[in-house]
């Protein structure tokens, strides 16, 4: 957008309001990747449970 509107490059409204808003979508994008993680993680876990619970009734 500063490149279309060079004088936004001195207006500090603008670059505290820019920093907002990077900043908000950088958070939510961690807080995402961090709940994906989360998530896949204990599926997992629960997975592995499952499958160890299989093999223990059903021997080979």
């Amino acid at each position: 957008m500063t490149a279309a509107i060079p004088a936004l490059r001195d207006n500090e409204y603008f670059k505290t309001l820019g920093t907002l808003v990077v900043g908000a979508f950088i958070k939510d994008v961690v807080s995402w990747a961090y709940a994906a993680t989360k998530g896949g993680s204990e599926l997992a876990s629960n997975n592995a449970q499952i499958v160890r619970q299989q093999a223990e009734k059903e021997p080979l």
